[in-house]
């Protein structure tokens, strides 16, 4: 698989890790509108919580174009190591807080978002180890 290849799976990858959250976040606030409860979103999340929404949506945002922008060395073992955090974050999140409190559908998000990010790390992994 060549560079040119890797770049263009990492961009997507963190497009559709962006799509995922942000399908997430609707459909808790969904969930959250139909049971007639929006307050628990706001207890459980609160105004810090909106901060690590809009830092997580900002980096997800921006990522495909840094990616498509630079490609030193340096850069992609940067890129590599966000895309690493990114993962371990998120699956240690859902962990840590529950994979038993959520609903199937919300699991199946969560499952497809961590499997986009994990295949995006390797991707990312190999793509910082090629010599240019």
């Amino acid at each position: 698989m060549n560079s040119e290849r890797m770049r263009n799976i990492i961009a997507h990858g963190w497009i559709a890790m962006l799509f995922l959250l942000m399908t997430m976040t609707v459909v808790w606030i969904l969930q959250g509108a139909m049971e007639g409860n929006l307050q628990a979103y706001a207890q459980e999340e609160g105004i810090s919580g909106l901060w690590n929404w809009a830092i997580f949506f900002s980096i997800a945002a921006v990522m495909p174009f840094f990616v498509r922008i630079w490609q030193g060395k340096a850069f992609r073992w940067i890129v590599f190591g966000i895309t690493s955090l990114w993962t371990i974050v998120f699956i240690g999140s859902w962990v840590i807080e529950g994979v038993a409190a959520a609903t199937a559908y919300l699991i199946l998000i969560n499952v497809v978002h961590h499997i986009v990010a994990v295949w995006t790390t390797v991707i990312a992994y190999k793509w910082a180890r090629i010599e240019e």
